[in-house]
């Protein structure tokens, strides 16, 4: 297992009386991590960070999740808003390959996932909508080898569904099938 001896870590800043600029380099997990970001607080308050990660192995931490993972995310916002425009993870995760993409939007007090897509060997989710005064989202979830999710588990699971309405009675219509489940 990994532990925490395992970092190295290096981090630079300059700024002003409007701004501060800082860098963050760091090697974990096998890999290596490197993070920027700018933050503003005159003339108007707000921030943008990117984020770069490259042959992270998850299985330093967690035995059973051995893989090689990249990570790049951009992200910018204020003291209302942020917006995660976009944000990948692609590599491989228990020898299966593995794609994640998503765009993510919130404004005040209204979520917009405007997409998640996830691949993970032979299963795949979709997850889109919305949370504001209520709930529009939408799922799409195909797993036909549970096994290469979780170590333990055999079988194989779909659904799909939605969840709208507002926030204290929400509608859910879904679908849920398996086959073969079991888990040991």
């Amino acid at each position: 297992h990994a532990t925490w001896h395992d970092v190295t870590l290096s981090a630079t800043g300059s700024g002003d009386t409007q701004s501060l600029r800082a860098t963050v380099q760091a090697g974990l997990l096998d890999g290596r991590v490197d993070a920027s970001g700018t933050w503003r607080w005159s003339p108007k308050p707000d921030w943008r960070l990117q984020l770069r990660a490259k042959n992270i192995n998850p299985g330093r931490y967690a035995r059973d999740w051995p893989g090689r993972l990249t990570i790049v995310a951009a992200a910018r916002g204020d003291h209302q808003r942020l917006r995660l425009d976009p944000a990948s993870l692609s590599g491989t995760l228990r020898g299966q390959p593995l794609q994640l993409t998503t765009r993510l939007a919130i404004d005040g007090g209204r979520y917009n996932l405007e997409h998640l897509s996830a691949l993970l060997g032979k299963a795949s989710a979709t997850v889109s909508g919305s949370v504001s005064g209520g709930y529009t989202l939408n799922w799409d979830i195909q797993a036909p080898d549970l096994s290469q999710l979780l170590p333990d588990a055999r079988g194989g699971l779909s659904s799909r569904g939605s969840l709208a309405g507002p926030r204290g009675a929400p509608q859910v219509n879904a679908s849920l099938q398996g086959t073969g489940l079991a888990f040991r």
